[in-house]
């Protein structure tokens, strides 16, 4: 009788998550009992187009032309994996907001270790529209992403998925949901 109280309570347990680090616990769980995941290809995408052709791409090309300017480039997209994160900072922003190198350098230091777009795109999906159209918001965001690996990310989704809307509609709150995760 024990045995059978213990046995309930625990696979009670483990469908009622309650806690930020219960869902998180659960999620990898599920990854690591799952079968798919020896089928699971866990390499990160292949890049798309780079940091530079983004920052070229997306400036007036008299902006792109010189050796020097192509130098700064080359700078400032270091430590980008590919030009996706600030392809996705794009789609949020004016393009006054980024037409400039001066600005275009802010927004690709702020990509560095920041693995692709998911993340960001996590983020901007879930809080309204106008509070991640500019600058200042967008910077905030992508410091949540700063080392959240495509794991973490997925993780977030997923404990995002099990809670009620309202908690994760913040960037404090989903900041909270990627520490969770492991960011």
């Amino acid at each position: 009788m024990k045995w059978f109280l213990l046995v309930s309570l625990l696979s009670f347990q483990s469908l009622q998550a309650s806690t930020l680090d219960d869902l998180s616990f659960l999620y990898y769980k599920k990854e690591v009992s799952s079968t798919s995941l020896k089928a699971k290809n866990n390499c990160y995408p292949a890049p798309g187009n780079s940091c530079a052709s983004v920052v070229c791409g997306n400036l007036p090309s008299y902006l792109c032309d010189e050796e020097s300017e192509l130098r700064h480039v080359a700078t400032m997209c270091r430590g980008n994996i590919d030009g996706g994160c600030l392809t996705s900072i794009f789609k949020k922003l004016p393009k006054y907001q980024y037409d400039e190198l001066q600005e275009m350098n802010e927004y690709a230091v702020q990509c560095q270790n920041v693995y692709g777009s998911k993340c960001f795109d996590f983020i901007a999906s879930k809080v309204p529209a106008y509070l991640i159209d500019e600058k200042d918001e967008v910077i905030a965001a992508l410091n949540q992403c700063k080392n959240a690996s495509y794991d973490v990310v997925e993780c977030a989704i997923f404990s995002c998925s099990k809670m009620q809307a309202y908690r994760c509609d913040e960037l404090n709150e989903l900041a909270e949901v990627l520490r969770s995760c492991g960011r």
